[in-house]
Order: structure tokens, then sequence, then C-alpha cells
């Protein structure tokens, strides 16, 4: 799916500037146009995103915020986009443990939380039980629901399955995120699955 950005600059050097930063710190971009239009530089980007987004696209990258346990199952990652407007309404992703495991809830542009990724482990079976969620507006409910996508059983965490769950909800929601900022998500992301494979909830706690 081609989605596109519109960027303006005074100065050709600055526009120059910013699609090499664009292409190096993003990723996806496709390719771009620049024309000028009323004395500036106006450069269209066309980033191929190999997912479903909604009506726009908006670059940005994490600001991660930790609770004052420096848990790294108890993390807040702050989406900051390029481009804030005074309207702006923030959007985060929280990582939260339970008793047993780890949520992933997520807050987008709106009051309401919801979860995306829930880990149980349950120590009869010593089998966890990981549901993954997306969540849209239901025209009929005039609200936002959640759906369960799927529903895994599984003996350890892969932490891909996560990582790449909760990229495509932040596709799916129009944020590309940083290719820096997702790296230390990807990595944090396997600390906490190699936290939750060694199923010492009791004693970590």
């Amino acid at each position: 799916m081609i989605q596109i950005i519109k960027r303006e600059f005074e100065k050709i050097d600055e526009l120059v500037k910013y699609i090499n930063n664009t292409s190096i710190s993003y990723g996806h971009l496709k390719d771009y146009q620049i024309m000028r239009e009323n004395n500036k530089y106006i450069v269209l980007l066309n980033f191929d995103i190999q997912s479903v987004v909604c009506q726009f696209l908006e670059l940005a990258k994490f600001d991660i915020v930790r609770d004052k346990s420096h848990l790294i199952y108890r993390t807040t990652y702050k989406i900051e986009p390029e481009e804030k407007n005074k309207d702006s309404l923030t959007s985060m992703i929280h990582f939260d443990d339970l008793r047993y495991g780890v949520q992933v809830q997520g807050t987008f542009g709106f009051k309401s939380t919801y979860s995306l990724v829930t880990i149980n482990y349950d120590r009869f079976t010593d089998y966890f039980t990981v549901q993954l969620r997306n969540f849209d507006f239901e025209r009929s409910m005039i609200g936002w629901h959640t759906d369960i996508e799927e529903t895994l059983f599984v003996k350890d965490i892969n932490h891909e399955v996560i990582y790449n769950h909760v990229v495509k909800l932040l596709f799916n929601r129009g944020y590309l995120i940083d290719t820096i900022s997702l790296k230390e998500f990807k990595d944090n992301v396997y600390y906490i699955a190699k936290w939750l494979n060694k199923k010492n909830f009791d004693e970590d706690k």
C-alpha cells in the first residue's frame, strides 16, 4: 500500500537533507517527487507499507518512559510524531506485568486504552496463552471495540510474534516509527520474552 507524505521547504538543500535523513531513519521510502510552488520546494514522499494503514501516515519516534522500578516490563512508549500541532493527542504503547504474565496496551489519540497483547502463564500446564488483539470503530455500537485476532498456546514466548503484532497495529493506526526506536523496542521485547520464559514470577516480583 502506497502512502504519501507532503513536506515543504524554503531551500533545496534543506529538502535534499530531509529526504536523505528520512530514507535512512524510516525505510519503506519507495520514491519521491519534487516540485516548486509559491516560492517553496515541495516533496511528495511515497512510502510502500506492507500493511493496512488508516487514512493518514505519520512519521514518528518513541519517547521511552520507565516507571520508578525501571523494570523493562513496566515501560511506556510515547509516540512522538515528526510534525505535531496543538490539536494533536498523545498516543502510546504500555507494557505492564500481570500476576503470571505481561500485557501490552495501546492508547491512540483518544482517552480509552485497549489491550493489544495479553500473555498469561499457566503453572499447571507449563504453557503460555497469548492473545493478539486489534481494535476498530464499530458504527452499530457507536464506539471502539477489540477483536481477538489470534490465540496461541505455546511452551515459550517468541519475541518476534509480539514485536510484529505491535508494529502491525502501529501501521494500522497510521504510525511509521523510525528504525532506531524500533530496534530498541525489539530489543526490549526480546528481554521481556526472555524474562517470561524463565517462569520465575514469584521470585522476580
